[in-house]
């Protein structure tokens, strides 16, 4: 509780300080961006653990409906509508960022994954998953390796209102972003300037961009800036032990001998990710990844051509297996309000409440395969 007390007494007096002068703005400069980066580093320091035990939230009034089918469940503003965290500089009306990021051997270990508030994980083709990486809460100079996109991972963007980025695309991906009117950048046809090669790596995987190099894409191209916000349910009070059995490890196997997993670790709360048994690192900051919560989801796959192309479908919903703070449960999910959301039953109408803090979701085909082991993987 500590952690929290010290975390509203910054942003209270933060607020004061903004409050009390006339160049307070929607975007602070000079000092008042000072005040705000250093706020921002310290809730960053106190919740870099990413501890099970944060005592928040969701973001706007209270929903009585959902505190009854839920009891630690409320809406809190002065949150980050993705992640739950609190913030002095809510990003909630700025729309996200979703990048395509490669998982192919050469592309490890990637960039930026780290900092996304929502990564997705699903099969492209062949026996290659790629990451839709969602950024809103925060802004890294360095995301990648960037690659193509496929129809399924235009819908996630799409359901986020999210602009989405990437190099390249298939056919059946143009398609859908022509038919939902996704805005885009491309590096493969036109918008370079977003985006660089890094030299230490090979082609195709070392092509990268940075949310500051996106940003100006908005300017640049007068792209709609304003969000009208997907916000989740998180959690309210201590949620020492949600419900569900005790399991310290999850292994999921996708194609090829290829497996995610993720390891709970009791004294930083948070789920270690791993890729083949090692722990997934960031490239550039060297440090593991790391999750709040994971939600496996079963969906419907569909080969469509010679090359291993496929069709996931991302919005019947159904079996799924929630982990959250060393324990997990089988639930269902849902396609609701343009996210894969947890549910404990297909006709609930609350979603089940998110630990504050970043979120996975895993697309597999079949949950059954998906094993527990005690150990460490």
């Amino acid at each position: 509780m500590r952690k929290w007390t010290i975390a509203w007494m910054l942003l209270l007096c933060s607020m004061l300080l903004v409050a009390s002068t006339p160049l307070a703005t929607d975007k602070p400069s000079g000092w008042l961006s000072d005040v705000q980066h250093y706020v921002d580093d310290m809730m960053h320091r106190l919740f870099d653990d990413r501890a099970a035990t944060l005592p928040i939230v969701s973001n706007n009034d209270v929903h009585t409906d959902a505190v009854a089918a839920h009891p630690f469940t409320a809406v809190v503003s002065g949150t980050e509508p993705l992640t739950g965290v609190p913030t002095m500089f809510p990003t909630g009306n700025v729309r996200p960022i979703v990048v395509m990021i490669e998982n192919s051997f050469r592309a490890r270990p990637q960039s930026g994954l780290i900092d996304a508030d929502i990564v997705y994980e699903a099969l492209a083709e062949g026996n290659i998953t790629r990451f839709v990486a969602v950024f809103h809460s925060t802004a890294p100079s360095v995301i990648g390796p960037v690659r193509s996109i496929r129809p399924y991972f235009v819908q996630l963007a799409h359901g986020l209102d999210a602009l989405l980025v990437h190099a390249g695309w298939s056919q059946d991906a143009m398609i859908a972003i022509e038919r939902l009117g996704v805005d885009h950048l491309d590096q493969v046809y036109g918008d370079h300037k977003y985006y660089w090669r890094d030299r230490s790596r090979r082609a195709p995987h070392n092509l990268y961009t940075g949310i500051d190099r996106i940003r100006e894409a908005f300017s640049d191209r007068a792209l709609r800036t304003a969000w009208d916000a997907r916000v989740l349910d998180f959690a309210l009070d201590q949620v020492l032990y949600p419900e569900g059995i005790p399991t310290r490890a999850v292994v999921i196997p996708y194609l090829g001998g290829y497996r995610a997993g993720y390891t709970y670790d009791e004294t930083l709360g948070v789920y270690v990710r791993t890729m083949n048994g090692a722990v997934h690192i960031d490239k550039t900051s060297d440090r593991a990844l790391t999750a709040n919560n994971v939600l496996i989801v079963e969906a419907r796959h569909r080969i469509l051509d010679k090359v291993g192309r496929r069709d996931v479908d991302i919005q019947s919903g159904g079996r799924a297996v929630l982990m959250q703070s060393g324990r997990r449960q089988d639930v269902w999910w849902k396609w609701t309000g343009g996210i894969i959301r947890p549910y404990v039953a297909l006709e609930a109408p609350d979603a089940i409440p998110l630990i504050p803090g970043t979120t996975w979701i895993q697309i597999v085909e079949q949950l059954d395969r998906v094993t527990f082991p005690e150990g460490a993987p």
